[in-house]
């Protein structure tokens, strides 16, 4: 994962830039041995760490989100099963039917387990509280592969009625509050906790997407909202995405990531519903592959100039030290300091498929994610500080974003 570093200095002025190539090097060992250890490579999270060349050049990459596959469908004998009544609940048979999970473990009394943390993760905004529940899964639940790869739980029914469940331990679909206290779970388990904080939050309704794909049996589920009409899945890692977005990611960006694709055929729609102490769960739509693609956002030269102008306020009210200067905005491409500067340094990050990613709806979530990826960075960090002077610039490489902070004292 590239990362760009660039020092600035006056005439006759160099500095040995050996130690970083070391540092790079271990990192990028460490790093490629910690992917291994994951197996199936299904779960990537973003991250940034330095890699140095020859060059006064340091360049900084964030990884992308990678998502990962609940199991085969379970396997049914007789006529299919109807959803389960409230009463029946109590049964436990809901913990293996994904439809029915949705209403016994989205409960008043199984959302209230979760109202700490709903209130913790909360925003001003439907945007902020969604963008904040991504990044709290991202760092706090992780993927349970052990889960992912037990057998299909098999489900006996009679005349319509379920008799029997045989299936392994631990292969039931967790109640929002189990998830939190294990801390891991697969896809139905992350659908389930996401839907269950926005409607503790006050969100409703929340929408609950079932995948199917035209390659493998493998299916997935993920939660959703609607904002201006549009659908924005949500699904363990940040960020929110268009459908559109949502359909490359499996098609294209999972191959270019992990070697392998998958092509959404259709998606059944769940509605969540919250009305006093009321929970309703209907399915409203199935959405087909076209239905994805239709829904595509796709960045322009105005959404790049907003983020900009974004990230310039954020970085001047978190560093009233800083000082916006044009006349350093060229500093990323010379060797030397322009006059009457000291000191100086760029730093470029590249944020691959973020083109593609962006959202105007999700604006201010982006530009925040931009910055606490500088903000975030120990080195960038103690430079916000020593540095007085700052330009910063956005630009868009294929579908990647990139970009560049100047930095220097004057």
């Amino acid at each position: 994962m590239p990362a760009e570093k660039q020092d600035m200095y006056q005439p006759h002025r160099k500095k040995s830039r050996g130690k970083y190539v070391a540092v790079g090097i271990a990192i990028l060992l460490i790093l490629t041995g910690y992917l291994y250890s994951q197996g199936a490579f299904d779960e990537i999270k973003p991250g940034i760490f330095g890699n140095s060349q020859d060059a006064p050049l340091q360049e900084t990459d964030t990884y992308t989100p990678g998502y990962v596959d609940t199991q085969t469908p379970s396997q049914m004998t007789g006529t299919p099963t109807n959803a389960l009544t409230t009463s029946e609940c109590s049964s436990g048979y809901w913990k293996y039917i994904f439809e029915d999970a949705l209403k016994c473990a989205l409960t008043e009394q199984e959302l209230s387990k979760v109202s700490y943390l709903a209130n913790q993760l909360k925003g001003k905004t439907l945007q902020e509280s969604a963008w904040n529940v991504l990044e709290w899964l991202d760092e706090n639940i992780e993927y349970n592969y052990s889960k992912s790869l037990l057998p299909a739980p098999t489900i006996w029914t009679t005349n319509g009625e379920i008799t029997d469940i045989t299936a392994e331990p631990g292969i039931e679909i967790q109640t929002p509050y189990e998830t939190i206290q294990k801390r891991a779970g697969v896809c139905s388990d992350y659908a389930i906790l996401t839907t269950a904080l926005l409607l503790e939050m006050g969100y409703s309704p929340v929408y609950v997407f079932d995948i199917e794909f035209e390659n493998t049996e493998i299916g997935h589920t993920a939660a959703a909202v609607k904002i201006n009409g549009e659908y924005f899945l949500l699904d363990q890692h940040p960020p929110a995405m268009d459908l559109g977005t949502y359909y490359r990611a499996w098609s294209a960006y999972r191959k270019e990531t992990l070697g392998e694709t998958r092509i959404i055929s259709n998606a059944t729609i769940y509605e969540v519903r919250k009305e006093g102490g009321n929970i309703t769960v209907k399915e409203i739509d199935v959405l087909t592959a076209k239905d994805f693609k239709s829904k595509d956002y796709r960045i322009s030269s105005t959404d790049l100039a907003g983020i900009s102008k974004g990230l310039r306020e954020i970085f001047q009210r978190n560093h009233p030290n800083l000082i916006l200067d044009s006349g350093i905005s060229s500093l990323d491409t010379r060797t030397y300091l322009p006059p009457g500067y000291s000191d100086g340094i760029t730093w470029r990050m590249k944020f691959p498929y973020f083109a593609d990613y962006y959202h105007p709806v999700f604006h201010n979530e982006f530009v925040e994610y931009f910055y606490l990826s500088f903000a975030g960075y120990p080195e960038i960090k103690n430079d916000l500080n020593r540095f007085n002077r700052f330009w910063v610039k956005v630009a868009q490489e294929g579908d990647s974003i990139t970009v560049v902070l100047n930095l220097a004292k004057k």
